[in-house]
């Protein structure tokens, strides 16, 4: 980057000063900072060889190139820039760990495809309720269902948000609710898979 005060040639040579890498924005743009010395008001920022247009310092602020000019130089424009810099691997957020009353699936070959997991609960004297899945590593988590009598599990669309018996890719068959780990055991006839407890 190369800087200079209005009317001055500048305290440094072409092309300038490094800038310091400051962070990858949402976008995967890497971003660039550097400090301007006092009584400074222009500056360049430039690789050697391809450049912006001369930009008036204004203060703490980002700049980003555009298009070029005749001279094919960057223009820019500008916007305003946090204190915080965007972290480049956010932390993702933890995998839900199964409580008691959750029910745990193995989705094995079921996963191909990668559908949205929904269960389908219900006690013998009451009508059901569907249960969106929630991913934990490989195995899909079903909070709640472990308090419901019965289960059968659900492949809909990928990218599902709810549930419904029209849209559905497939089901499994009913079981009773045990105590353990859901797991897909095999294909079914008809529109069916098998899913047994372990």
């Amino acid at each position: 980057m190369d800087y200079w005060a209005e009317g001055s040639e500048g305290p440094v040579e072409w092309p300038g000063v490094p800038m310091t890498y400051y962070d990858t924005n949402e976008m995967g743009e890497q971003r660039y900072s550097f400090e301007m010395p006092a009584g400074m008001t222009n500056y360049i920022i430039n690789d050697g060889t391809q450049q912006t247009v001369d930009i008036p310092f204004t203060g703490d602020t980002g700049v980003y190139m555009t298009d070029k000019n005749a001279e094919g130089h960057y223009l820019v424009d500008f916007y305003e820039i946090s204190d915080t810099p965007v972290d480049p691997t956010p932390t993702p957020d933890p995998d839900p760990t199964p409580s008691g009353k959750d029910v745990t699936f193995e989705p094995g070959d079921a996963g191909q495809a990668d559908p949205a997991w929904f269960a389908w609960a219900w006690n013998d004297d009451s009508e059901g309720t569907w249960i969106k899945g929630t991913a934990s590593g490989s195995n899909i988590v079903f909070a709640g269902a472990a308090e419901y009598g019965n289960i059968l599990v659900v492949r809909m669309p990928t990218g599902s948000t709810s549930a419904d018996w029209d849209t559905c890719w497939n089901q499994s068959e009913d079981v009773k609710m045990q105590s353990g780990t859901l797991y897909f055991t095999g294909w079914g006839s008809g529109n069916k898979f098998n899913i047994g407890w372990k």
